[in-house]
Formats: C-alpha cells, sequence, structure tokens
C-alpha cells in the first residue's frame, strides 16, 4: 500500500493520547506539570468555609459575614447613657466633652449619649432617666450642695436612679462630686457636704465607683481643681480635665471588658 507507514503513527498517537486521559494531566506553557481538572475544582466554594479569592479566577470570592455573624474575637456592641448636669454637657471645655473622649477611645463599636443638662439636681436628673443601654454613668450632686439641698435628699435621689437603672438592666457607673474650693459661693460646710456625699456614692448600690474628685484635684491645693484643669470658675472643667474623667472611665471599662 502507498500509505502504509501511517498506520504505524496512527497508532503512536492514540497511545500518547490515551495517556493523557488515564494520568489527567497536561503540560503547560511555563513547564509546570497541572492538573487539567484544577480550574473547575477551584469554583465549587463550601458553603461553612471563609475562601480566599483564587487570583487565577475572579470566580471566587471571600465570603463575608452577614449581619448576624460575629468575626472571630469581635465583641457586640455596647453602649453608654451619660447622666448628669453642666459637667456633663461640658460646660467650659472649649472642645471636647468627657463623652466625646470615651467615643474616640472606645471606637465605633460603642455608642455614647450625652444627656448632661446643665444647672440639673439629682431630682431633676431622677425624673427623666430613661437608660435602655448597658451602662449608665451618674455624675450628679453638685448643684445639691450649691443649693443647700439636704444631703439625705441627694443621697435619696442618687439610689433611686441606680435602682431605676438596675430595673432597666443597665450597669451604675457613678462618678463622685469634683472639688469646688475657690468658687464665690464655696464654704466649710458645702465642702463638707461634698465629702459626705462621695463617701456615701462610694457605699451605695451603684455596680462600679469611680473617683474622679482626685482625678481633677490639685496635690498641692486640696480642695481645689488643678489649674491645668480648670475651667477658671474653679467649678467647671476645660477640655484637659474632662479628658482625665473620661480617662478614668475607659480603665474602668477596659477592666471589665476586657478591651
Amino acid at each position: 500500500m502507498k500509505y502504509w507507514y501511517i498506520y504505524p503513527l496512527l497508532s503512536i498517537f492514540v497511545v500518547a493520547m490515551a495517556s493523557i486521559a488515564y494520568f489527567g494531566y497536561y503540560r503547560a506553557p511555563d513547564g509546570t506539570t497541572e492538573s487539567t481538572d484544577s480550574k473547575i475544582a477551584s469554583v465549587e466554594i463550601p458553603s461553612n468555609d471563609y475562601t480566599k479569592n483564587d487570583p487565577n479566577n475572579e470566580s471566587v470570592e471571600e465570603k463575608k459575614p452577614s449581619p448576624s455573624e460575629k468575626s472571630p474575637g469581635q465583641k457586640s456592641a455596647k453602649s453608654i447613657y451619660s447622666l448628669g448636669n453642666s459637667l456633663t454637657f461640658g460646660t467650659g471645655s472649649g472642645g471636647d466633652d468627657y463623652t466625646d473622649r470615651l467615643i474616640s477611645l472606645l471606637g465605633s463599636n460603642w455608642s455614647v449619649e450625652n444627656h448632661g443638662i446643665a444647672g440639673n439636681t439629682t431630682a431633676q436628673m431622677l425624673a427623666r432617666v430613661d437608660s435602655k443601654s448597658d451602662y449608665t454613668i451618674v455624675w450628679g450632686g453638685i448643684n445639691d450642695v450649691y443649693r443647700g439641698i439636704p444631703t439625705s435628699t441627694t443621697t435619696e435621689n442618687l439610689a433611686n436612679i441606680y435602682d431605676t437603672v438596675h430595673k432597666l438592666k443597665g450597669k451604675v457607673i457613678a462618678l463622685n462630686i469634683t472639688p469646688s474650693k475657690g468658687d464665690p459661693n464655696w464654704s466649710t460646710e458645702k465642702q463638707d457636704a461634698t465629702e459626705y456625699l462621695n463617701d456615701w456614692i462610694f457605699s451605695s448600690s451603684a455596680d462600679y465607683k469611680i473617683d474622679v474628685y482626685t482625678a481633677v484635684e490639685d496635690p498641692n491645693s486640696p480642695g481645689r481643681i488643678l489649674p491645668l484643669y480648670d475651667a477658671g470658675d474653679h467649678l467647671h472643667l476645660q477640655q484637659d480635665g474632662y479628658y482625665a474623667v473620661a480617662d478614668r472611665i475607659y480603665n474602668l471599662l477596659k477592666e471589665i471588658e476586657s478591651l
């Protein structure tokens, strides 16, 4: 036959193709050996796995946690309700109050609400407390002292505020009253009332207590606000003073929340 040599060549070709089919690989252009079905396998994403993007196949996408899921180590959002008077409101700060500082320290996973109203007594604070937050910071009593309200009335109001928060399933962080010596209306009687109320706060039913009195007091002039923290009226704080208060609150939260 004229083309007898074609049959042996055809046999060799058939054997070669059978070998490729049997061993399941081909030689890539760069010389590496790659499985013929690797591209298909890479697009099969297990439903419960977090799969990294395949650089060779754009159809493979990383699985993102849904809103109801948490990434490993992520904590649930927490909320803080700050109840108080002008010191909570931030009078004298000229910038950020203590709640602003807390927001910057705690980060976006926390919400901090400022419910400070200048001039509020503890009775007025009690009348409007409505906290459904994880923590309620209660900072009041200085206006009671300067209006001559009996300390027994102030402690009763504060106790009722704490109880109200507890009934709403929240935790109370109680701040004591800051120094005010140097204010034109300051007197030894007002100082005595301040110290009495501060002692009571630390023996109260509040879940946590923070001594902000010593945080802003001038160690060289007991009973006065440190000049660096004084807004100028010897009663309110400027921004650095509010930051000092916020830092103490943050240190407590860092401990109890393992931040």
